[in-house]
């Protein structure tokens, strides 16, 4: 009798033992940008034409700001200077990163979502927009797959990839 007491009170506390309470869960608060890739984007402008002309070698010269979504107020703008010249749909993907290694982009209020507007930079008239991907990182937090290291967002022709270090 002493021994099936016993074994039911060890059956007991090890059923109601959970390796959930034992180890809490992060709950992180911020997000940082460690390196930005374009998978892809539209061949040609709104009106079908090449985005540079011959003079100019027909390719864009790439470069993206991030702005709160549906705003123009930016959070990161890439220097024009780093942009990618004459950039070949046929070369990508292609990334930026901090040669430092560091993050050059820290996300502090996870419930705004962000927009990566991607422009092709004009020596002589005004830079041409070419496509946004649109980032909640909110649909990230939650769920079997939270706090991934990569999110691809695809918007028409446009795909870009980010890495990502989740903070606390």
């Amino acid at each position: 009798m002493k021994k099936i007491l016993l074994a039911s009170l060890i059956v007991a506390t090890i059923a109601s033992c959970s390796k959930k309470d034992s180890i809490p869960e992060k709950v992180y608060t911020k997000v940082s940008v460690t390196k930005l890739t374009i998978n892809s984007f539209p061949a040609g402008d709104a009106s079908g034409y090449n985005w540079d002309n011959l003079l100019n070698g027909t390719y864009p010269d790439v470069y993206f700001k991030i702005t709160n979504s549906g705003t123009s107020t930016a959070l990161f703008s890439l220097a024009t200077s780093n942009r990618i010249e004459n950039l070949k749909v046929a070369d990508l993907p292609q990334s930026w990163s901090n040669t430092s290694g560091a993050p050059f982009f820290v996300l502090s209020n996870l419930a705004q979502a962000v927009d990566v507007d991607l422009y092709d930079y004009d020596y002589a008239t005004t830079d041409q927009y070419m496509g946004t991907a649109t980032f909640d990182f909110t649909n990230y937090t939650t769920g079997s797959t939270k706090y991934p290291s990569t999110v691809t967002i695809t918007s028409g022709s446009t795909s870009i990839k980010l890495d990502l270090i989740w903070l606390e």
